[in-house]
C-alpha cells in the first residue's frame, strides 16, 4: 500500500568578524548540517523492510590575516566532524519470495561511520609587479571509527519450485564476523604557485605541489588468519 518517504534538512551557518587592527583580523565561522531520509522499499519490497540514513556535519574555523607591505598572510585551524550512518526501521529476519518478486521483513544492516579532522594550515601570498606568489602547507590529523554490519539480518528465500515451501525456506543467508575499524591518519601538503601576468592579455598560472599521507591504506591490517588458512587449505 502507499506509504510516504521523509526527507528533512537542518543547515546552519554563523560568522563572527573582529578587526584587531588596520592590517590584522580574525574570523571564527561554524558550518552544521543535519539531514536524513528514509530508503530501500516500494515496488515490491515491503515498508518494513525500509532503512533510515542520516548525515551529520560540523565545521568550525579558525582564521587569522596579516597584511603587510605587499604581503598577505593566512593562518587557520579548522576541526571537522562527519556521522554518517544507517540502519533498518524494525528487527527480525527478512523474508525473500522470489517467484512473486516479494521482499519484506527487517533491512539486511546497518552502518555507522566516524571521522574528526584536525586541520593546521597556513598561506602566504605576494604581490610583486607583474607576479603573484603563493606559498602554503597544510597538516591534517584525522581518525576513523567505522562499524559496517552488512547483512546481518538473516536472509530467507522461498520458492515453490525448489526444496521447500512457503512454510519453509529452501536456503538462508546470514554474515558474521567483526566489522569495527578504528584507525588515524595524517595528511601533510605543501605547494608554490606563480600568477605571471606575462602581457597585459596573458597570464600564466605556474605551480607545484606534494602531498602525503601516513596510512591511507590502514597499515597496521593484517589478514585474519582464518581467511590465511581459508585460502592455503582444500578440501575434497
Amino acid at each position: 500500500g502507499p506509504s510516504t518517504t521523509p526527507l528533512r534538512g537542518h543547515l546552519f551557518f554563523g560568522k563572527n568578524t573582529h578587526q584587531l587592527n588596520d592590517r590584522q583580523n580574525l574570523m571564527l565561522s561554524l558550518n552544521v548540517r543535519d539531514d536524513g531520509d528514509e530508503r530501500d522499499f516500494g515496488g515490491g519490497t515491503a515498508e518494513d523492510s525500509r532503512r533510515e540514513v542520516e548525515n551529520n556535519v560540523a565545521n568550525v574555523q579558525l582564521r587569522h590575516t596579516l597584511t603587510a607591505n605587499g604581503m598577505t598572510n593566512e593562518a587557520q585551524v579548522s576541526f571537522q566532524r562527519v556521522g554518517w550512518n544507517q540502519r533498518g526501521t524494525v528487527t527480525g529476519p527478512r523474508y525473500v519470495f522470489e517467484e512473486w518478486g516479494i521482499t519484506r521483513g527487517a533491512n539486511t544492516g546497518s552502518q555507522d561511520i566516524g571521522q574528526d579532522r584536525l586541520s593546521l594550515r597556513n598561506d602566504v601570498t605576494w604581490t610583486l609587479s607583474s607576479h603573484v606568489v603563493k606559498i602554503g602547507a597544510n597538516l591534517d590529523f584525522l581518525s576513523y571509527d567505522v562499524t559496517k554490519l552488512l547483512n546481518e539480518t538473516p536472509v530467507f528465500f522461498f520458492r515453490p519450485d525448489r526444496p521447500g515451501t512457503f512454510e519453509s525456506p529452501y536456503k538462508a543467508e546470514l554474515e558474521i564476523g567483526n566489522p569495527d575499524l578504528v584507525t588515524d591518519n595524517q595528511q601533510f601538503g605543501i605547494y608554490l604557485q606563480d600568477d605571471w601576468a606575462a602581457t597585459p592579455k596573458l597570464t600564466l598560472s605556474l605551480g607545484v605541489r606534494w602531498d602525503y599521507e601516513s596510512n591511507n591504506l590502514n597499515n597496521d591490517f593484517v589478514t585474519p588468519a582464518w581467511v590465511r588458512t581459508a585460502a592455503t587449505t582444500f578440501t575434497s
